[in-house]
This record gives structure tokens, sequence and C-alpha cells, in this order.
């Protein structure tokens, strides 16, 4: 019997922090209920964002017909968002799994999909993710760095990918799911920088259903200096930053038209 995508509150709201926003099953690979999976697919989880440091959590597959566990993985979120269970090996053709997933200390929630496998292998992502604009913004007075990208996500056959974007020495600033050839905007502020840094290079990354990642081309922009004022940020003259970055953006793609 397939299982939808369910979720069940592991433990009651008063039993964890209401500071403390524990991370939940953002989305799975394969998707619920998906039938004809590769038999090579290694099952995943992107988990949401969360602020409850370094909480564990355990990915479990399971032969539904037999009710015998194939694999199952413990995953600190603190290492990453993305918590694969791998098989080790193919899968068995014309199967149909169950896929759980749950936090151990039992403050979030547990989630459990079925699939069903085909006969053949993962056809793979139609080409490659692309950065189509960046921009950058550091601000003098949080010697933070805070970034809006348009990355274009390659088609997949094999339902939905797991997408990823960072810079140099930091490769997972934002996470998102993509289904499909597709433009989406992904944004992320990183702290601690003592003074701007000259560019910075952006990638993104784009994982199939057998854990393979696909990488962009760098695309390396110099960052525009703001700096905070009565609660928000300006730039010179007073812009926004929320009207800059859609200036920057903007330019970005002017800049690719003129390519």
């Amino acid at each position: 019997m397939l299982l939808a995508f369910a979720s069940l509150a592991l433990a009651d709201v008063a039993a964890f922090p209401t500071s403390c926003l524990p991370p939940t099953v953002f989305v799975t690979s394969p998707a619920p209920l998906a039938t004809n999976v590769p038999v090579d697919a290694v099952p995943a989880a992107l988990l949401s964002a969360g602020d409850c440091g370094g909480q564990d959590w355990t990915g479990v597959l399971i032969d539904a017909g037999t009710g015998a566990e194939v694999a199952s993985v413990t995953h600190t979120v603190a290492e990453g968002r993305v918590i694969e269970v791998d098989p080790g090996a193919d899968l068995a053709p014309n199967t149909t799994y169950t896929l759980r997933f749950s936090p151990d200390d039992g403050s979030g929630e547990l989630t459990e999909i079925g699939f069903t496998t085909g006969t053949g292998t993962a056809a793979g992502l139609d080409g490659g993710p692309t950065v189509e604009s960046a921009a950058v913004v550091y601000d003098t007075s949080t010697a933070g760095l805070s970034f809006q990208v348009e990355a274009g996500m390659a088609g997949s056959e094999d339902g939905p990918t797991i997408v990823a974007f960072g810079v140099e020495g930091e490769d997972s600033l934002d996470w998102t799911s993509a289904t499909g050839p597709m433009v989406v905007l992904l944004s992320a502020q990183s702290w601690d920088f003592a003074e701007a840094p000259e560019e910075v290079c952006v990638t993104v990354r784009q994982r199939d259903i057998t854990g393979a990642w696909s990488e962009s081309p760098s695309d390396c922009v110099a960052p525009e200096i703001v700096r905070s004022e009565g609660g928000g940020c300006n730039v010179a003259g007073g812009t926004p930053i929320s009207g800059l970055f859609g200036l920057l953006l903007a330019a970005g793609l002017a800049r690719r038209a003129r390519r």
C-alpha cells in the first residue's frame, strides 16, 4: 500500500522553547507516491532551516511488502540540511518502499512517504544549473553580506531535485527544490566579515535522484557597500535594500542579455 506524505507531531509544543523552531522535512526525493522510481535512486530529504542547532535525525528505508529495513542513517542538522538514506545497492524493481524521517529528540515531526520502483535506471539531469543573475550587498553596520540569486534549474525526468547555492567556503547558504526546467530565486545572509570582499563568486548546485550533484559555473560580482540606518538598510541617497536588489538583479539580467 502506498503511503501519502504524512507528518505526525512527536512532542507537545510546550516541550521545547518557543524561541527554537525545529526543522521539518521540506521535500523528499523521490516524491510522495512516486511510481516508476529508478532502481539506482538514493532516497533523500531536504529539511527546512529551523534554528535548534545540532539536532540529530534518523532516516530509514523499509521494504513495504516485507517490513524489512533496507537502510538507515543518523544525520546531524549542523552538518547540512540534506539527509540521504543510501541503500548501498540498486533497489528491487517493481517494489514499494516506505521512507521515514524523524528527529531523535522528539522535538519535531515524523515524516513518512511511500514510493514504488520501476525497472530502469535514472535519466539524470537534462544539462546543469546556471546562475542567471546575482546581487550581493555588504552592510558596514552589521559586517554582513546579503545575497539574492536567480538560478536556472536543469530539467529532470526522475522527479524533484534538491538545489543549493553558496559561495567559496560556504556552499549551502540557501536551499530549495525544483521539479523541472525553471528559474528559482534564492536569498541568504552571511555574517562576520571584517570588511567587504573585493568580489563574491556565487555557484548553484543541483542534486539528481541518484545523489549526484551538478554545479554551475561561478558568477563573480563586486558587493554593493551599504550602511544600516534607523532599522532599515539604505545605500547612499536613501535607496532601500529591497529596491537595490531589484536594480542589481535587473542589471544582472541586462548583463546576461548582452552575453
